[in-house]
């Protein structure tokens, strides 16, 4: 049979098609004049178990996390590309223990962790920012964190192996005494005027015993006023040991641009 000119029809069927108004349909399938074509159990664009071509709005989507419009092609279902599962917010390589996008907490990071996910919280290492003030990066072997360069509630936290360091000195940093507080510091320093942070090396013992002659300072470089572990007056460079209590404390050797002295006795290289 053979059929020339032209053919109007809004119902009936061709080719296992039927014909609408509008559209032919078939199994699974919707050709639409508006230029839409739909296929899946489903229909709709951003739909699961559809893929729709929208000619009209220049948009396509295949299921509900992969579609294309405006110029632009956005994944955000389960998805895998080259090992890599896509999720709504992160990307993750389960074998390779990495993952990429949303923490599970707050905030954005990149997360390697033992655990061959990416989400572990023990024996990981990460690059994240949780806020304006909290980012960084961190190494943590276990529950023990070995090293961590960034900000914590926007002060400055850098440390590796237990030495805290900023651009300026890198300092061992030990538990506050229970007596005041205070704290214990071993330190290199390139400026401050501080006892836990002078310039070149210092070893400041906290005030926790009770015997005088305990040793409390060991300092190499610019060191305090005679007699005192944080005053720098008196701009001394040399050397610094002293021994003693929050009550009394006394330099037992000393040696700057002024003199030297051992056991109170002044001496130089001819006489004490």
């Amino acid at each position: 049979m053979a059929i020339t000119g032209e053919i109007t029809a809004d119902s009936g069927a061709i080719g296992g098609w039927t014909i609408g108004p509008t559209a032919l349909t078939g199994t699974n399938a919707r050709l639409r004049s508006t230029g839409v074509l739909s296929l899946g159990s489903a229909d709709g664009y951003n739909t699961a178990n559809s893929i729709y071509i929208d000619g009209a709005n220049t948009q396509m989507s295949i299921g509900s996390g992969f579609r294309y419009a405006s110029d632009a092609l956005t994944i955000d279902g389960s998805a895998t590309i080259g090992g890599w599962s896509i999720a709504a917010d992160y990307l993750s390589s389960p074998t390779d223990a990495i993952r990429i996008g949303n923490s599970q907490t707050s905030g954005d990071e990149i997360r390697i962790s033992a655990d061959n996910s990416g989400t572990g919280t023990v024996s990981y290492i990460r690059m994240y920012q949780e806020s304006a003030n909290n980012y960084g990066i961190e190494g943590v072997d276990g529950s023990t964190r070995i090293f961590h360069l960034g900000q914590t509630g926007g002060t400055l936290d850098a440390e590796i192996a237990g030495w805290k360091f900023s651009d300026t000195a890198i300092c061992q940093q030990y538990a506050g005494s229970a007596v005041n507080n205070d704290e214990e510091f071993l330190t290199l320093s390139t400026s401050q005027n501080d006892k836990s942070d002078p310039l070149g090396f210092s070893l400041y013992r906290a005030w926790d015993a009770t015997n005088a002659s305990n040793l409390r300072l060991i300092r190499v470089g610019q060191i305090s006023d005679l007699d005192t572990t944080g005053v720098f007056t008196g701009g001394k460079y040399g050397i610094q040991i002293g021994a003693g209590v929050a009550t009394q404390y006394n330099d037992i050797f000393r040696i700057d641009q002024d003199g030297a002295l051992i056991a109170g006795w002044n001496f130089d290289d001819t006489y004490l």
